[in-house]
């Protein structure tokens, strides 16, 4: 399945932004949860986020190897995404351009004007808040790569099985996202998920 049937799937089971319901169905929207774990803290400042906030995809550029495995603990993971207001991508081809991303880190010569995102996915210890991704590497598209918590208890298995979240923008989006936990993905969605090979 293509990335934009998902998304708009995604878009279809919340609402859109600045019109969803208090409930969709018979489970709450995040914003009204009782959540009783790590993400509650997380969540408990960001209900105009989850109200009115923009849906897109993440695709994990790099991530703690702990998220490789079950677990609980949150990780930090880098993603990439289509800049806020841009168009949808598809997901396949979102995954390609991770890959041209990722291949930074064993370049030895790095492109013209890639050196902050060559650091970014090369160093385990950089989690940059934004960073635009050079249109070189992405066939003209308007993506970035920012750092997001993930949470292994909030995916549909307690690890990445797949590399790829919905995300929810925060605010104006620059850089701030938050993974949009697994309860609140529609089947499609969670299936695609499952279903990644």
């Amino acid at each position: 399945m293509t990335l934009c049937p998902l998304l708009e799937a995604l878009r279809a089971h919340l609402g859109p932004p600045g019109a969803r319901n208090r409930t969709h169905g018979a489970a709450p929207l995040p914003f009204d949860a009782a959540l009783d774990d790590s993400l509650a803290a997380r969540l408990r400042d960001l209900p105009a986020t989850l109200r009115d906030g923009a849906f897109t995809w993440g695709f994990v550029v790099k991530a703690n190897v702990a998220l490789w495995k079950a677990g609980r603990a949150p990780r930090g993971g880098l993603v990439l995404l289509p800049a806020l207001g841009g168009p949808d991508v598809r997901l396949d081809h979102l995954a390609r351009l991770c890959e041209s991303v990722q291949a930074l880190r064993e370049r030895a010569a790095i492109p013209e004007g890639c050196a902050a995102l060559a650091r970014a996915v090369g160093d385990d210890h950089a989690w940059p808040e934004l960073l635009e991704v050079p249109k070189s590497l992405t066939e003209g598209i308007s993506l970035c790569v920012t750092a997001a918590a993930l949470h292994p208890q909030h995916l549909p298995r307690p690890h990445l099985h797949a590399p790829f979240v919905p995300l929810v923008y925060r605010g104006n989006g620059k850089g701030n996202v938050t993974p949009l936990p697994a309860r609140y993905w529609p089947a499609a969605v969670r299936e695609a998920w499952l279903g990644w090979a």
